[in-house]
């Protein structure tokens, strides 16, 4: 016998062993490094090839992740986890968001341009005779008595004397020309000549170029008369200038003069004039080319809405971030400064929230009202509101001015759970919508198995923290699906209405520590409240979840109930798969293949021996088919035999009581025989196809029940070879 057949005939062994032991689970602990130090190549006899032992728990250490050690009882046990951190989250921002955009339009109207005045201009005795038209007899005499004293002649109103001539007063300062919406002029006359006077003029207005030489206007204003002005007397007229278009220029024209004369001589002095004062009150204008003055337009409020009606609402909002963005565009000749404030909301210096933007004229700003650090109260509100003044800057300059000149603006005003320090109120009923996914459950005892087992004690965990105060409720569907595609829906039942109901936290200080950790507890899922027999049993493969949530299920008064978010906000579900090895199964088979190349060289018939002690609690049932697998054809079948040649279990199992846990051992002898003729077979074979049956122990009775794999389980064997045929004791 040469090594290579040993080597072989224990490779193939060990391979049968590997297939099935715990249906795979331990696939990397069955080789010679890991086998018991009393295993042992045996240089002294021909046909003894190895001994040794393995317990389960020499199969647990190093097993990955999955396969666990649990001491919590007497007698550790193996048990499988699986594990997913996350099957489903939600945060502040499917709670809470507002998300709010508007324009706004600041029409400018009517502004105030102050009064202008006193401006004056006087008609001199010197002009009324060398302009009369009427009574130039008249006009020669008083012209010839300068310097000296004579009776004044009577000019008669019914036959006043006529004067040519424009009188301009001082040019108006603060505009070229304006359209008044409200104002008026104070005219004062002042008599400086010898006798009693009655005046009558028009005053006029014109209204000038750019360069102040040519004339675009001439507009009569008012007809004034003065009547009966005793000698230094002065009068005052007051003129509405309400919808006139006033220019710069101001004259008097169509003068008229009328007197009773004196009948004692006067003094003639061609220098006495008549005075005309015109002064305005402040004027308010509706459009114009005008040098405007600093001023504040009434302000203005809007409503941004904030997205809750009805139940919902919002109490305070603690923001440690957003605000409200703004676009600004100054479409006035009218350089300005806007001022926006949130009256409602108060940094917590407690000053109001409020930007101030200066803005040129014909031109596009940004800026944003910043909420970072404040607090809002709304108090049943549905809407923040907004408040917002314009304040017109001077111009040295004349402007074009029209009283539907605008400064529009736009706001989004943005505000998410990133930028929540503390949120309270209530978010209403609501429905949320889980994403689906799919989760490879990674466990080798779901893979390649047929046939029917049970779990006797499975448990499917729910943990959760949730930092958000609202309660929420979740009807979720885990359906297992196993690898040929069946599945299984855990339907899980905790409630009548098949709901799982989630705890909430409890309202935080204020302000809330700075790691708030929320809630955090678990939900199981055992066979008294859902379908985890025959979800584990499929078994899964893999897992698909969907599911939706309901928040503020069974709130009965909305106005009492007070729902929180902080800057924790967010909600995470995760699953853990509990499922001791406490299995009952009357016939579990397990399938695969794999790759085998190597020639052997055994010249006549050869016999495989083993002799197991086995504690552990199941038997195996084992075929092994030698295969080509690229002709698709099978060569050759081997089964454990008895000393009969009959086929027996290669592992038989020992009897549990009725806790299934084993009693004693149970040993077992079985023979691997490939006759001579096969050997040529197995060097064709490319391919091991492995089947394993296997059924778990029973009671004394015959009874099935679950058998725990507890740890200190042993398995003894004794591997032995013969080449000639003959029977060989161990």
């Amino acid at each position: 016998m040469h090594t290579s057949r040993s080597v072989f005939l224990f490779w193939l062994i060990s391979l049968v062993l590997l297939a099935f032991l715990l249906s795979g689970c331990m696939e990397d602990k069955f080789d010679l490094e890991k086998l018991s130090d009393d295993m042992e190549l045996s240089p002294k006899f021909s046909a003894p090839l190895a001994r040794g032992s393995i317990t389960l728990e020499d199969l647990v250490a190093d097993g990955g992740e999955n396969i666990v050690r649990d001491s919590s009882e007497t007698h550790p046990y193996i048990k499988m986890v699986y594990r997913e951190d996350s099957i489903f989250t939600f945060d502040g921002n499917d709670l809470f968001k507002v998300n709010e955009s508007g324009n706004e339009s600041y029409t400018l109207g009517n502004i105030e341009i102050g009064s202008f005045g006193p401006i004056t201009s006087s008609i001199t005795l010197e002009d009324i005779v060398n302009n009369a038209t009427t009574h130039e007899e008249e006009a020669g005499l008083i012209e010839s008595a300068d310097g000296q004293s004579i009776p004044f002649p009577e000019l008669p109103e019914s036959d006043s004397m006529a004067i040519e001539g424009t009188y301009e007063v001082d040019t108006i300062e603060n505009f070229r020309y304006a359209v008044v919406d409200t104002g008026q002029i104070e005219l004062t006359l002042t008599n400086n000549l010898p006798v009693e006077t009655t005046i009558e003029l028009d005053l006029r207005t014109k209204i000038l170029d750019n360069t102040g030489t040519t004339e675009e206007e001439d507009t009569l204003l008012e007809h004034f008369e003065f009547r009966e002005l005793q000698k230094n007397e002065s009068h005052t007229e007051i003129f509405n200038l309400s919808g006139k278009k006033l220019g710069s220029v101001l004259y008097a024209k169509k003068v008229a003069l009328s007197t009773p004369g004196s009948t004692d001589p006067v003094d003639i002095n061609l220098d006495d004039d008549i005075t005309i004062e015109a002064e305005s009150g402040d004027l308010v204008i509706s459009g114009g080319e005008v040098s405007i003055p600093e001023q504040s337009l009434q302000g203005k409020e809007t409503n941004v809405s904030v997205g809750y009606s009805g139940d919902r609402r919002l109490d305070t909002l603690r923001l440690a971030g957003g605000g409200v963005d703004l676009t600004i565009d100054n479409n006035t000749n009218i350089p300005a400064y806007m001022k926006l404030s949130l009256p409602k909301s108060r940094y917590s210096n407690g000053d109001t929230v409020t930007l101030e933007q200066a803005i040129t004229a014909q031109s596009t700003s940004y800026g944003e009202l910043d909420m970072i650090d404040s607090e809002t109260i709304l108090t049943h509100t549905d809407s923040l509101p907004l408040e917002y003044t314009l304040s017109l800057g001077g111009t040295e300059d004349f402007v074009e001015f029209h009283a539907s000149d605008s400064v529009e603006f736009s706001y989004n005003f943005y505000l998410d759970s990133d930028h929540i320090d503390y949120v309270s109120g209530y978010f209403g009923k609501d429905t949320l919508d889980f994403d689906s996914n799919v989760f490879n459950t990674g466990i080798p005892l779901f893979d390649n198995i047929t046939g029917g087992f049970t779990l006797t004690n499975p448990t499917l965990k729910l943990f959760y923290t949730n930092t958000i105060g609202i309660p929420f409720a979740a009807n979720l569907q885990l359906v297992g699906e196993s690898a040929d595609g069946n599945r299984q829906d855990l339907n899980e039942k905790v409630n009548n209405d098949s709901l799982l109901y989630f705890d909430s936290p409890s309202h935080p200080s204020y302000p809330p520590p700075p790691t708030y950790n929320g809630l955090q507890d678990t939900i199981r899922i055992d066979s008294s409240n859902s379908s985890i027999d025959e979800f584990i049993s499929l078994p899964p493969k893999q897992i698909r979840f969907s599911g939706a949530g309901y928040i503020n299920r069974n709130t009965t008064d909305p106005s009492s109930t007070q729902n929180f978010i902080t800057s924790e906000n967010r909600v995470n579900v995760g699953m853990e798969m509990d499922l001791p090895l406490e299995l009952k199964t009357t016939g579990l088979t397990y399938r695969d293949s794999v790759s085998f190349d190597m020639d052997v060289d055994f010249d006549e018939a050869v016999t495989l021996y083993g002799l197991f002690k086995n504690q552990f609690p199941f038997s195996i049932d084992i075929k092994v088919t030698c295969r080509d697998s690229i002709a698709n054809r099978d060569l050759l079948t081997l089964e454990p035999l008895n000393e009969d040649g009959e086929t027996v279990s290669f592992l038989e199992a020992p009897e549990v009581d009725e806790n299934g846990r084993v009693k004693s051992s149970k040993e077992n002898l079985i023979y691997f025989k490939v006759s001579g003729d096969d050997i040529d077979l197995l060097n064709e074979a490319n391919q091991l196809a492995l089947e394993a049956t296997v059924i778990t122990s029973q009671t004394a009775e015959g009874d099935f029940t679950g058998v725990k794999f507890y740890t200190d389980y042993t398995l003894d064997f004794r591997l032995g070879i013969d080449e000639t045929g003959t029977k060989l004791d161990f």
